[in-house]
């Protein structure tokens, strides 16, 4: 009991299917009984066999069971059907489910085909990595029109019996299944069937029949109509299968093929066909036509006429309809990045064509519903023209249809893209870029970085913070000399800064702001404002100041723009009475002892005054330009004799061979000069060596033949070398002419041609 209360629905429904599927063949059983004499005559006396063309195609002679032989035409064409497309907004695709087999009725592996897909009216391809098909290891529920012939040729139980086991027990509980029977007439479409067995039990047993001409094929377009009168319901396929042993009769005019293709297309709604050869002959043809020419199948069995190997052969034909039924695909399209003409009144047409080894090539074209994406995106905390000083954190609001973890953000300051990611905040160094104006955009992108919708560029200012204080960091009852500083943040280039004083309460009057001074920053980042003399110098500007004041220090940006650096400082003066050292320095005015020494200007004290002196700057700038002249040449000449030393031109040596002859302690030695570069020094290392002496380096000279001519040069900073009497230290280079002296350290050196050997004509002078 409580087994079967915990059996599944599919469970239930199997032994609910087997109960009925009894009670179905005991009703055909009592039938039988009272048709025994009928039943009886046609199972001891077969009909005999009608003239039959020999099959044209076909899978191979199979032995069915009962030992009958079973040769079968089958269309043997892969069939490639589209039946439903979704747009899914979540992750802007579409879904397309399809049903694909192959000539043998059988699924086709993602490995054994390729599938190219084309969007839009002009055949976009659609990029291959973007397309997945996944073959389905359970398909959706299908609606199926079974259109079934009960004339007086049929072996009415065999194929009732095949058709029940073969079809009825295989489909699933889901899908639906709707009969129209015919003979003589088409009798009327049923409902659609959930219970398979129920439909057999109230349609095909002991079904009436008349005899005459039949009407197939308009009992084919009857069972199409079932499909173009209903609204197509989204996910469900649809399928046309006929059983029969009928064929066209001249004495009856019928449906002609054409129009039952344009109908099933119409309906999409493909037509499968299971025909026998019996009493009556079905047209092979014509069926494996309208098998082709919707996509559908056809099985034709031309074996033995008996009535046991026709139900062996319909019961083997319905199971693998069903395999081909449940050769299920879905095509899934990503439209990322993809830019598509908009989609028309009937959606947005794929077309999809498919090569598989050993098949036809396929091709279908299928409408899908898309559509633009509903997106937007705006910053959550960001105002036109906004001031920025800090460092920011700027939040987007994003609405769109797509799944978040599909969606990027891309930020851009002007036209730098700066982050793109799956964020929707971004952390905006204020401080690291240099003050002006910028504009700030947000795009909201899909996984493939195309442009969903965008933000309109916000102007916004970048202001860089001013550090302002005392050296000392005193602010209160200041008196006597004051040093104030601006620090700017590390590496950031602003112009020179000005330095304002108004008195406190009157910060908003124009003619109550003084210029006291400019400076440019030094390289510390700090630019210095000095009052020798605070408290005159303050009740000369301002007579009646008191003693509260405030310090701006502003770097004034373009005409109408906001400052592109600027702070404030408030601060304090002693109220003390003022001496008489103070009144005559305010008496005094701006150039006294006890006035102000501006940072960015130079003075001189003369006789107790304070005077600026208009030569000092540009002469200290003409000596300091000088000496930095002279070290970049002195540098530059040093890295020239570098590279000539050891990058070798490609001018070759003079046909006149030189050499050089060397003399130490008596001792005489001659090098003949046979390569580009000869190094000179103090170690084997060296192709010329000069002894070990204190003076002599290890990388001391070279002689060398560049240009065209020979020369010598150090090849150390510290080397000192004597050439014709005259010393030279560092890096240095003389050419050489015949005869050269040079003397290192206590060794002399001669460069002379090879042909003169006698030392003694080499000494030019007294070394």
């Amino acid at each position: 009991m409580n087994d079967g209360l915990n059996m599944s629905t599919s469970q239930r429904y199997r032994t609910w299917q087997r109960r009925s599927m009894f009670t179905a063949l005991c009703i055909m059983s009592a039938i039988l009984m009272a048709h025994g004499t009928v039943f009886a005559q046609e199972a001891t006396s077969e009909p005999a066999p009608p003239d039959a063309t020999p099959a044209v195609s076909g899978s191979g002679n199979q032995v069915v069971p009962g030992g009958f032989f079973n040769p079968t035409t089958r269309s043997n064409e892969a069939t490639f059907v589209t039946y439903d497309c979704d747009f899914q907004p979540t992750s802007n695709s579409v879904l397309i489910r399809a049903g694909l087999a192959g000539s043998d009725a059988r699924a086709i592996l993602r490995d054994e085909y390729t599938l190219e897909v084309r969007a839009g009216e002009f055949g976009t391809i659609i990029n291959p990595d973007r397309v997945t098909v996944t073959n389905l290891a359970q398909r959706p529920p299908i609606d199926l029109v079974v259109v079934f012939d009960t004339t007086e040729t049929v072996p009415i139980l065999e194929v009732v019996s095949a058709f029940s086991s073969g079809l009825a027990e295989e489909l699933a509980f889901e899908d639906r299944v709707a009969l129209v029977r015919f003979d003589t007439e088409v009798y009327p479409a049923t409902q659609f069937y959930t219970d398979k067995n129920l439909m057999i039990a109230n349609h095909l047993i002991n079904p009436t029949i008349n005899r005459g001409a039949n009407v197939l094929y308009d009992a084919i377009y009857e069972g199409l109509n079932v499909f173009i009168n209903e609204a197509e319901p989204s996910g469900r396929r649809r399928a046309l299968l006929v059983i029969t042993d009928s064929g066209r009769r001249p004495e009856r005019a019928q449906t002609p093929t054409q129009d039952l293709i344009a109908r099933s297309i119409a309906a999409n709604a493909p037509i499968y066909s299971i025909g026998y050869f019996y009493v009556d002959q079905p047209d092979r043809g014509e069926l494996l036509q309208l098998a082709t020419a919707t996509n559908g199948y056809a099985w034709i069995y031309e074996g033995e006429e008996r009535r046991a190997a026709i139900g062996a052969a319909v019961a083997e034909y319905l199971n693998e309809f069903v395999r081909l039924l449940n050769s299920e695909v879905e095509i899934s399209i990503d439209l990322s990045g993809q830019q598509l003409q908009p989609p028309g009144e009937a959606g947005l047409p794929f077309s999809m064509t498919l090569q598989a080894q050993n098949e036809r090539l396929l091709s279908v074209v299928v409408n899908c519903p898309v559509r633009a994406l509903n997106s937007s995106i705006a910053f959550a905390d960001l105002q036109q023209n906004q001031v920025l000083v800090e460092p920011q954190t700027f939040t987007v609001a994003v609405n769109t249809e797509l799944n978040d973890e599909d969606t990027l953000v891309a930020f851009w300051v002007n036209d730098q893209l700066e982050q793109n990611s799956g964020s929707r905040f971004f952390e905006l160094d204020v401080p690291s870029y240099p003050p002006g104006p910028y504009t700030l955009r947000a795009e909201l992108r899909d996984s493939a970085n195309t442009v969903l919708t965008s933000t309109l560029d916000i102007p916004v200012f970048f202001q860089q913070a001013l550090r302002l204080g005392t050296v000392n960091g005193v602010t209160e009852d200041l008196t006597g000399p004051v040093e104030f500083q601006a620090i700017a943040n590390v590496g950031v280039s602003l112009p020179e800064i000005v330095f304002q004083i108004v008195p406190q309460g009157q910060e908003d009057l124009p003619d109550a702001v003084r210029d006291v001074s400019r400076a440019a920053l030094r390289s510390d980042s700090r630019a210095l404002f000095t009052i020798d003399n605070i408290r005159p110098y303050l009740r000369n500007l301002f007579p009646d100041g008191g003693t509260d004041y405030l310090l701006r220090a502003i770097v004034p940006g373009a005409a109408g723009d906001p400052p592109l650096a600027e702070s404030e400082l408030a601060f304090t003066i002693s109220s003390a009475p003022e001496t008489e050292a103070e009144r005559l320095a305010r008496e005094g005015g701006r150039g006294a002892v006890g006035g102000i020494i501006l940072a960015d200007e130079d003075w001189t004290v003369t006789l107790g005054r304070v005077v600026r002196n208009p030569y000092v700057a540009p002469i200290l700038g003409i000596i300091i330009t000088l000496i930095i002249n002279v070290l970049l040449f002195r540098q530059v000449a040093r890295v020239r004799i570098r590279r000539m030393i050891y990058m070798p031109d490609d001018i070759e040596m003079s046909d006149r061979m030189m050499a050089v002859t060397t003399r130490r302690s008596g001792v005489v030695r001659t090098y003949p000069l046979t390569k580009k570069t000869v190094f000179v020094g103090r170690g084997s290392q060296n192709d010329i060596n000069i002894g070990d002496d204190v003076g002599i380096s290890r990388q001391h000279g070279v002689v060398m033949w560049r240009r065209g001519r020979w020369y010598y040069a150090n090849r150390h900073a510290r080397s000192v070398t004597r050439i014709d009497g005259r010393r030279t230290r560092g890096f240095n280079l003389r050419v050489l002419e015949p005869i050269t002296e040079l003397e290192i350290g206590n060794t002399h050196l001669y460069f002379h041609s090879n042909a003169q050997q006698d030392i003694s004509e080499l000494t030019k002078t007294n070394l």
